[in-house]
């Protein structure tokens, strides 16, 4: 790719020489022409230069064996989460949703068990703490969605669900961010 992107820049410099010496009354002096093929190949050493540096940044991007292996393994534990989850029976009432909501709290407490013996690589430590607060965070908002369901408080319960959407768009950016794609934060509040 990278040679690609100096080929590129080499034609079109040697176009635009080629149309500098061709316009009238254009000197084709020699030292013109020296001077043109000293830009042309400071332009060619600065794009090599930047096609250097834009291959480094993708290198850094690029998960490691260390890191790769725990996305791998995470993913594996957020997938049988999930299986479990779409096994429970959907709510339908003020009372299945409290049960529900205590199901999939007892099946998240489960994951994050598991997960905590994951230990994550160095570079991924400060985002897999970032997730386990927001995974805390969740936990919290489903136990507020079990409490307003065991008053039997609809409009409480469904708030409680609300914020745990916010909550999901706002966890899931960090997810992505580790290719954690079987974690994401169910978007509808609940697992349904």
């Amino acid at each position: 790719m990278r040679w690609v992107v100096v080929l590129a820049l080499v034609l079109a410099a040697a176009v635009a020489v080629g149309r500098v010496g061709a316009l009238p009354g254009a000197g084709g002096s020699a030292a013109q022409t020296e001077k043109s093929i000293r830009d042309v190949a400071g332009v060619i050493e600065a794009a090599a230069g930047e096609a250097d540096e834009a291959q480094a940044v993708r290198d850094a991007l690029e998960p490691n064996e260390a890191e790769a292996r725990w996305t791998e393994a995470r993913n594996a534990a957020c997938a049988e989460r999930t299986r479990r989850t779409s096994d429970l029976a959907r709510p339908s009432s003020v009372d299945e949703i409290a049960r529900f909501a205590r199901r999939w709290l007892d099946l998240d407490r489960a994951h994050d068990r598991r997960v905590a013996r994951l230990r994550p690589p160095a570079a991924y430590a400060g985002a897999a703490r970032r997730i386990a607060r927001l995974d805390q965070r969740q936990e919290r908002g489903l136990r507020l969605v079990i409490a307003a369901a065991d008053r039997g408080d609809a409009s409480g319960a469904l708030a409680e669900i609300r914020s745990l959407q916010s909550l999901a768009l706002r966890a899931n950016t960090t997810v992505a961010e580790l290719g954690l794609t079987a974690c994401f934060f169910p978007t509808a509040g609940l697992p349904y």
